[in-house]
Order: structure tokens, then C-alpha cells, then sequence
């Protein structure tokens, strides 16, 4: 396991990484889980997939958000899904559609800092920790370089610990 705390030297949340998996996160605290989602409402795959095989709500209410939205969810839209009293997951909505020819990279990191400056906002309140493999870094196709970055500036300077899973 490693531990990381944001550069300032000034630590309030801590970044840990953790062999594990990411849908079974431990801690008695109220624990959030992330995942990015696309904005086009395609979701199934990659740690979405995971999600789903063991709560189907997530799944379920992610596309009725869609629907709602009549298709149109934006960059930078969360959605907090309530599994019980003590675990939630976040829908950050940070990928402009699906990878392919034309969309070789479909991670956006400026919706992704706006979502996790609203995952801040709304959880800093709670004695919460957040859970999450590497977010954006695998169909999603981003640079975890750059996703810590993000995570330090709105996550750990609030105070809130996160805790990465790698299989």
C-alpha cells in the first residue's frame, strides 16, 4: 500500500492505493465510490460493468437520468445513487462519448475537475471517504498523472480521503 498527501506539505485528505477491488470498499465512515460516465448514455463496460453485476440500481438509475435529460447529460453533471446508509456512488459524467477512430481519447479532464469539485462540495461536509479504481484511465483512456493532479486539488485539500483500488 502507498500513501501519498498533497504537495503543499500542508496534508488534510490522504491518498492511499490499495490492492483490491473498488465495488467492496472498506471503512466504517460513510464511503462513496466514483466512476466516470460517458454523456452519450452507453454504460456497461469497464468498472461500470462491475457496478452493475453487483447493484443493478446503479445502473438502472443512471439511465433514467439519461432519459430524463432526454439525452443530453452534460460535462461535469454528478448523480449520487444511495445504496445504503453508509455507501453511495457518484456518476461523474467526464467522458465525451465512447472511445473509437475518431474519439481516440474521450476523457474530459476539465468536466472531470468540475465533477470532482462538486464531489467535494457535497461530501466535504460528512466524515465521508471516497473509493475508486483509477478513474478515466481505462476505456476512458486518461493519464493517471494527470487524474491525481485533479483529485489532490479538489478532493484532498477539503480534507477527504481517498482510496484508490488497483486489481
Amino acid at each position: 500500500m502507498a500513501t501519498r498527501v498533497p504537495s503543499d506539505h500542508n496534508p488534510k485528505g490522504v491518498l492511499r492505493f490499495i490492492k483490491g477491488d473498488a465495488t467492496r470498499p472498506d471503512g466504517s465512515n460513510l464511503k462513496y465510490i466514483l466512476q466516470i460516465v460517458n454523456d452519450i448514455g452507453v454504460y456497461g463496460a469497464g468498472f461500470s460493468g462491475a457496478l452493475s453485476s453487483r447493484w443493478p440500481k446503479v445502473q438502472s438509475e443512471y439511465r433514467q437520468w439519461w432519459r430524463e435529460k432526454y439525452g443530453k447529460l452534460q460535462l461535469g453533471d454528478i448523480q449520487i445513487i444511495t445504496l445504503s446508509s453508509d455507501l453511495c456512488v457518484i456518476n461523474m459524467v467526464a467522458q465525451h462519448g465512447v472511445v473509437g477512430k475518431d474519439n481516440p481519447v474521450p476523457i474530459k479532464y476539465d468536466a472531470l475537475k468540475s465533477c470532482l469539485s462538486k464531489v467535494g462540495y457535497e461530501i466535504s461536509q460528512y466524515n465521508a471517504s471516497v473509493h475508486m479504481p483509477r478513474i478515466g484511465c481505462g476505456l476512458a483512456q486518461g493519464k493517471w498523472e494527470e487524474v491525481e493532479k485533479i483529485v489532490e486539488a479538489e478532493l484532498l485539500k477539503r480534507g477527504i480521503n481517498v482510496i484508490v483500488y488497483d486489481p
